[in-house]
């Protein structure tokens, strides 16, 4: 048997060769699987740090210094009308239900007064018809009223004429209900015999006459039962939020953010671009 020492003892050296190298092989691979475990931690902790971060961010960013609400989107740009002869028109909106929704800052000129929306010039000046109409200083200075032919509704009087302000307006043709809401408080709850809800024309009356003098901004026409609830999340405490995020059904929204050399308010509902008349378009979008 000694002949085969040598060859047995070889084989013992190679057994313990590969036992040493499978061990070897076996730490390796459990270090790795550690690193690679280490490393997934570490990534899942960083990832947790960036979802809390952004968390925080969000919150924060609609919450002020004193606790009020933050803008929840940029007013961006607003249109400007000179008063003279700017006006808009788009395809009549025509629904038994509808309410406006709008920002308004007027110059503070209590020698006019215009109108905001007008019906088509189609419907005709005699007849009966309906129309937000802002008096500048003809009656009580800063007031709004509905025009129905010859009847007006008086829907309420802005704050500050010369800082801007928000205006929310109810119509109900088949109730003649009207109601109307300015920077989030109720100023009318009535009926108004006759009422129309109809409207093709921003800035004047039936192309012709009463032109407004002043800035709009953010202006959307909803087929939509408006509420204050409604009125206090538009204004926002002065702040504002996309229509779109309050009002259902909302038929055109004119966030009125075109610049130098447009002649067309896009609405972003899609369906009622608006074109621009007679305006200076270098300089009628203005900064909200």
């Amino acid at each position: 048997m000694d002949r085969y020492d040598k060859f047995f003892k070889r084989v013992d050296l190679v057994q313990n060769q590969v036992a040493r190298e499978n061990l070897a092989e076996e730490k390796k691979s459990k270090l790795k699987k550690k690193r690679i475990q280490q490393q997934n931690a570490q990534r899942f902790a960083e990832y947790q740090q960036i979802l809390q971060a952004e968390l925080e961010a969000r919150i924060f960013a609609n919450i002020s210094s004193t606790g009020g609400a933050q803008p929840s989107f940029s007013f961006g740009n607003a249109l400007q009308f000179d008063g003279a002869n700017d006006f808009l028109n788009f395809t009549t909106i025509n629904f038994d239900e509808l309410c406006y929704s709008f920002w308004i800052k007027s110059t503070g000129d209590d020698s006019s007064f215009g109108y905001i929306t007008s019906t088509p010039a189609s419907e005709g000046v005699g007849s009966s018809r309906g129309g937000i109409r802002f008096d500048e200083g003809f009656g009580t200075y800063g007031q709004l009223a509905y025009f129905n032919g010859s009847a007006v509704a008086t829907l309420g009087t802005i704050g500050t004429p010369t800082n801007w302000n928000h205006v929310l307006v109810y119509t109900k043709a088949s109730t003649n209900v009207i109601k109307c809401w300015i920077n989030g408080s109720s100023t009318l709850d009535t009926t108004f015999t006759g009422l129309k809800t109809k409207v093709g024309i921003i800035g004047n009356l039936y192309f012709t006459s009463n032109y407004f003098y002043g800035t709009f901004d953010e202006f959307a026409i909803a087929s939509h039962t408006a509420t204050t609830q409604d009125a206090l999340d538009l204004y926002n405490s002065g702040n504002g939020v996309l229509a779109t995020d309050v009002l259902t059904d909302v038929k055109a929204y004119w966030r009125f953010n075109e610049s130098s050399g447009a002649s067309t308010a896009v609405d972003e509902q899609g369906s009622y671009d608006a074109t621009l008349n007679n305006f200076n378009t270098s300089t009628c979008w203005v900064a909200h």
